[in-house]
């Protein structure tokens, strides 16, 4: 049988292992990425038409809501009504840590629109 030291020895290997191979490809991915040339958003074909790359870029808000409102507020001053708009969706964000300390009447109250279901648990060895 398995000693519980042995387990988290396994658990541990296991998670440099992962992370190595993780390092590894990301870094082999970024040396066949070097190879293309003329990359474009979106999907590019290999010359040899063996490899596909897709190029991406990562767009997101801060998160001080009070700077947006006052730069979206600058911006349809500046453009008025030519100003695009749209680019921006306000979203319902649920605070799991306020949520969890309502009482269970407000919970229940709102149970249509909430669900709690077990998560992943997190794992670490402490060294």
């Amino acid at each position: 049988m398995i000693t519980r030291d042995q387990l988290l020895y396994n658990f541990r290997l296991a998670q440099l292992r992962l992370e190595a191979a993780k390092a590894n490809e990301m870094r082999w991915r970024m040396v066949v990425a070097s190879t293309f040339d003329n990359v474009q958003r979106g999907t590019n074909t290999s010359a040899d038409g063996r490899v596909k790359l897709v190029s991406k870029v990562n767009v997101n808000l801060i998160k001080d809501r009070d700077l947006i409102q006052a730069t979206l507020t600058k911006y349809q001053a500046e453009f008025g009504a030519d100003a695009p708009t749209g680019f921006i969706e306000w979203q319902f964000k649920l605070s799991d840590t306020a949520f969890l300390a309502l009482d269970d009447r407000y919970q229940i109250a709102l149970s249509d629109i909430v669900t709690i279901t077990p998560a992943t648990p997190t794992v670490s060895i402490v060294e």
